[in-house]
C-alpha cells in the first residue's frame, strides 16, 4: 500500500482518500439538497428528491460519514502523528511513516480483515517494532505473509 500513496498529497488528503463511498454519498447528498431548492415548484420531483435524500441520510449515518474529520483526528495519535502533520506532504515522510499512513488508510475503512503482504519489507528496526506492537493492539483478524520469521513468531498465534 505504500506504493499507492500520492507523495504530492498532504497527509489529510491522503487519509480522506480512504473514504471513497462516504465521499460519494456526501457529494450526492449536497447535489440532492441543491436540486431540492430548485424544485420548489414541482411537488412530484420534490417528493422523489426527499425520498432519495432520506435514503442517502440513512446510508451516510450507517457509514459514519458525517464524522470523517473526527475519525481522522482520532487515528492520528494512534499512528504517532500530530495535527501539524496533516498539512505535510506524504513524500516528506520516511518509509516507516509511510507504512503508518497506509495502515491508517486501511483502518479508516473499518475492514473486517487485514491482509498484509510482507509488511516489514524496507522498514528499519524501530518501524518494525512499532508495526508489531500496533498490530498486537488490533482486534481485526489478519492474514500476514512474511519471510520475517521473528516478526511472525512474536505476532501470530
Amino acid at each position: 500500500f505504500v506504493d499507492e500513496l500520492d507523495t504530492n498529497a498532504s497527509l489529510r488528503t491522503e487519509f480522506e482518500k480512504a473514504f471513497v463511498d462516504e465521499s460519494k454519498a456526501l457529494a450526492r447528498y449536497k447535489e440532492v439538497e441543491t436540486s431540492l431548492t430548485a424544485a420548489s415548484d414541482n411537488m412530484e420531483q420534490m417528493e422523489s428528491l426527499l425520498n432519495e435524500m432520506e435514503e442517502l441520510r440513512l446510508n451516510i449515518e450507517a457509514m459514519d460519514a458525517w464524522n470523517l474529520t473526527s475519525r481522522i483526528d482520532k487515528i492520528l495519535p494512534i499512528l504517532g502523528f500530530d495535527q501539524e502533520d496533516l498539512e505535510a506532504k506524504v513524500g516528506s515522510f520516511s518509509g516507516g511513516w509511510k507504512v503508518r499512513i497506509g495502515i491508517g488508510k486501511l483502518l479508516l475503512q473499518n475492514p473486517d480483515l487485514l491482509l498484509l503482504d510482507e509488511p516489514t519489507n524496507h522498514l528499519d528496526l524501530d518501524s518494525v517494532e512499532w508495526l508489531e506492537n500496533f498490530l498486537r493492539t488490533l482486534d481485526t483478524p489478519m492474514v500476514i505473509v512474511s519471510h520475517d520469521r521473528e516478526f511472525m513468531d512474536r505476532l501470530c498465534t
